[in-house]
């Protein structure tokens, strides 16, 4: 059977079906010599992802490429998880096997470890204020050694670098017609895009980039709770990652995980870097990796502080998103 759908609906609908997946998955475990205990199709998202269970864990994940860049994330996440998961403090997936399926079409997959614990936003709600402020620690500390993994002695990473500069001179081109596709920000912000971007840091400076995961949402980060306290396990999902700012991290970290909390925020911040210079023109910086944001980060703001998009400028709505 061919694995294929007509429409991104009719694709979603069938996303977490383990009934429809199982000869797919069944197909790659017989492949790699994996015998299915049982299978559990995880959160809902882009590309398909299953644990299966036989008394290891293992996690597959394909890649879909019709309706989104499924090839793009299938080679990044194939390359990162072969020597990411030793420089890390915390957990992210080690890769154990790759491939593509071409009985039932052709689906790039990839075989991983599971990182323990369960997503921060299926238990956030349990978490109280000393877990979250932990959270924003770890983070911090996490993503700055991330951010330091030396991009000139990888060629992968050079090359991420490079598809950086094109990518975000594409977010640049598009940005007012993404926004006025998306319809959050109201009509009257929208129009000061064009000369807002023009005051403040280009996102294409190659000197500025580092490794980023860039898709930091709350579905992404995970955790356990010890002796009643939840604490982070690992990062998961480095499909989106690039070589790009280090202010385009903060965009779903600060939006989604921290639902704009700005005391998590300079919770994250102290833990994250010292360096004076990373803080100058902070909030309009900031706000410019924000209307770049591949995806509609706004939608965020209208969900959990709303109030803000009535703002009468851009720079008064950067202030109350980003303000310290």
């Amino acid at each position: 059977m061919k694995i294929e759908f007509a429409s991104v609906d009719d694709y979603a609908r069938q996303f977490t079906d383990t009934a429809f997946w199982r000869p797919a998955v069944e197909r790659v475990c017989q492949h790699h010599n994996i015998h299915i205990g049982t299978m559990q199709a995880g959160l809902a998202g882009t590309h398909p992802v299953f644990l299966v269970q036989n008394g290891q864990q293992y996690v597959i994940k394909f890649y879909e490429t019709r309706f989104f860049a499924g090839t793009r994330s299938y080679k990044v996440e194939r390359e990162l998880y072969q020597w990411l998961p030793d420089l890390l403090p915390i957990a992210i997936p080690r890769l154990i096997a790759t491939g593509i399926l071409e009985a039932f079409g052709t689906w790039p997959y990839i075989i991983t470890t599971r990182v323990p614990g369960t997503s921060f936003g299926q238990v956030r709600q349990q978490v109280d204020t000393v877990g979250r402020k932990a959270l924003a620690t770890v983070l911090g500390r996490t993503l700055s050694q991330l951010h330091r993994i030396p991009v000139e002695t990888s060629l992968f990473l050079r090359q991420l670098r490079d598809e950086w500069s094109e990518f975000i001179r594409g977010q640049y081109d598009q940005c007012v017609a993404n926004h006025q596709r998306w319809n959050t920000l109201p009509n009257h912000l929208i129009a000061q895009i064009p000369d807002y971007l023009a005051k403040y840091e280009h996102f294409g400076d190659p000197q500025t980039c580092c490794l980023i995961h860039a898709d930091l949402t709350e579905d992404h980060v995970l955790g356990a709770f010890q002796a009643g306290q939840w604490s982070v396990t690992g990062l998961i999902d480095f499909g989106d990652a690039w070589v790009g700012s280090p202010l385009y991290e903060l965009v779903a970290l600060h939006l989604s995980v921290f639902q704009l909390d700005k005391g998590l925020l300079q919770t994250f911040l102290q833990a994250y870097t010292s360096d004076t210079a990373f803080y100058e023109h902070f909030v309009e910086r900031a706000m410019v990796a924000t209307l770049l944001f591949e995806f509609n980060a706004f939608a965020d703001v209208a969900e959990h502080q709303e109030a803000a998009l009535k703002a009468a400028t851009l720079e008064e709505l950067a202030d109350q998103i980003w303000g310290l």
